[in-house]
């Protein structure tokens, strides 16, 4: 897909923030406004989360995205963004974290230890806001997306044993890309409180 980074993110750029986004930061208890905005791409997460208070510290692997995000946010000082990806990112303490597309994208033989450190730089009564790969979806076979990571059903919720899940959704079936690319997509949907 690196060819296509480009095109997706001009794509997305004007797009509103994602839903499930909004839904997570409502949700929120605590007083510390602090959210990892994790594979962040053009930022219309963090622009969101900016906007109702958060600090955001934010990272992509993409140069593009970063160098979108530094321009975008420019002289903002509740927002710091890194080209990182998941097993190299410092994770400061949060109480939101944000995974939106992007968790799968980490390579599976790395994705227990992620998982470990997602989970300890997450606050109890902070909320985990993100989207995990199905076995069932296109992209788990391709060539184009070695080593990602996708899960069953049944996996998905032992990752969250120490959550209270607030919404899940699975989505099995066939669709298309932002860039319009057909495709299978199997997706679970979380938002989830950590105990």
């Amino acid at each position: 897909m690196s060819v296509t980074w480009n095109e997706y993110y001009q794509k997305v750029a004007s797009q509103p923030h994602r839903p499930n986004v909004e839904r997570a930061a409502n949700l929120l208890t605590l007083n510390n406004k602090i959210a990892i905005d994790a594979g962040c791409g053009v930022g219309r997460d963090s622009n969101y989360l900016l906007k109702q208070g958060f600090t955001v510290y934010a990272f992509d692997t993409h140069q593009d995205a970063v160098e979108t995000c530094l321009t975008r946010f420019e002289g903002n000082p509740n927002f710091s963004i890194s080209q990182s990806c998941f097993s190299d990112f410092h994770y400061p303490q949060c109480s939101l974290f944000i995974a939106s597309a992007s968790l799968f994208f980490c390579p599976s033989e790395r994705f227990e230890s992620v998982w470990q450190r997602i989970n300890e730089t997450l606050q109890p009564g902070g909320i985990f806001c993100g989207d995990l790969l199905g076995i069932h979806d296109s992209w788990v076979d391709a060539n184009t997306h070695p080593n990602i990571s996708a899960f069953t059903k049944e996996e998905v919720e032992a990752l969250f044993e120490d959550y209270e899940i607030v919404h899940f959704y699975e989505r099995d079936e066939d669709g298309s890309t932002a860039v319009g690319s057909t495709k299978h997509w199997h997706m679970f949907s979380i938002t989830a409180i950590k105990r």
